[in-house]
């Protein structure tokens, strides 16, 4: 079926479930799994904007390669096939840029099932990724439905 299922992962509860999902799939199928990570570092309108952001990027990405590790670390022990990239920008972009460059023909992702304003305000990276992938997209809910 799928070979190569790309997971997008934000290290929060909303991720954990499609990691799970992905795990399963992939150890049960053999497929090559890629967990991937992208964050964005907020932007500053003001002249030391440049200096201010660096000083984040350093710490966010040794944060996120840090936990990262760990997530390869515990899945590996299901699901031998394993890598991931931790990319820096946007999510949305992150995750469709990865599902090119390593081939990826399936992408699993989780939802915060926002509503209302919140939704409007802060997007939704897995209907950005729906929206543009070139491949199949799994939406995984971070808490099942009853």
């Amino acid at each position: 079926m799928f070979k190569h299922i790309l997971v997008a992962v934000d290290f929060a509860h909303s991720s954990d479930r499609a990691l799970d999902v992905a795990a399963q799939m992939a150890s049960e199928s053999g497929a090559q799994l890629t967990l991937v990570a992208a964050y964005a570092v907020p932007a500053l309108g003001y002249a030391a904007a440049e200096v201010v952001a660096t000083d984040l990027v350093t710490p966010s990405e040794d944060a996120a390669r840090a936990q990262m590790n760990e997530l390869v670390a515990e899945i590996r022990k299901r699901c031998p096939r394993v890598d991931a990239y931790v990319r820096q920008g946007r999510p949305a972009e992150g995750v469709l840029a990865t599902t090119r460059e390593v081939g990826a023909d399936l992408i699993v992702i989780g939802t915060h099932a926002r509503h209302g304003v919140e939704r409007l305000v802060l997007g939704s990276v897995a209907e950005s990724v729906l929206r543009d992938s070139p491949v199949p997209v799994l939406v995984v809910r971070s808490t099942p439905t009853p």
